[in-house]
């Protein structure tokens, strides 16, 4: 697929979901569009609801999607504290196989996509992700987050 084609399905994607809101009724939709956009049918190469242990607490709880191995996801309703997303989402890796071990977390409310390269030095990564998120900037604009921003973890 090219640019061209992945520019056309992310505008698409932008108009269809400017007004998602909810996380409990939206959130599993939002992602299964957001992988067509690249060509990519979800339910192949990530799951929902990944059981986890709390590294705080010892507690269970849920990854809201995991795609083994490569990205972990938490999302929030519209306007949801994303900090707060990825302190959750980093509290639920300990206990993760090595194999399921995702190198890129993300926190999302449907407006922002919050990001951290997780356990990576390699500047190269680095920079291949920023790169990624810089064209989904370019490409999607939700309506949740009129002032729609891409916060960069790794400064935290």
């Amino acid at each position: 697929m090219n640019k061209a084609e992945i520019r056309r399905r992310a505008a698409d994607f932008s108009r269809e979901w400017s007004t998602a809101s909810s996380e409990q009724s939206q959130r599993q939709s939002f992602w299964d569009a957001f992988y067509e956009i690249f060509g990519l049918i979800r339910r192949y190469v990530a799951v929902y609801e990944q059981a986890a242990e709390k590294l705080s607490t010892g507690g269970h709880g849920w990854i809201d999607m995991l795609q083994p191995g490569e990205m972990a996801v938490e999302h929030k309703s519209c306007g949801g504290d994303l900090e707060a997303a990825m302190e959750q989402l980093e509290d639920y890796l300990a206990h993760l196989k090595p194999a399921n071990m995702p190198w890129l977390l993300v926190a999302c409310d449907f407006g922002q996509f919050g990001r951290r390269v997780w356990g990576q030095d390699d500047q190269c990564v680095a920079a291949i992700v920023d790169r990624f998120v810089e064209t989904v900037e370019e490409t999607i604009d939700t309506s949740c987050a009129a002032n729609r921003t891409v916060v960069d973890w790794q400064t935290f």
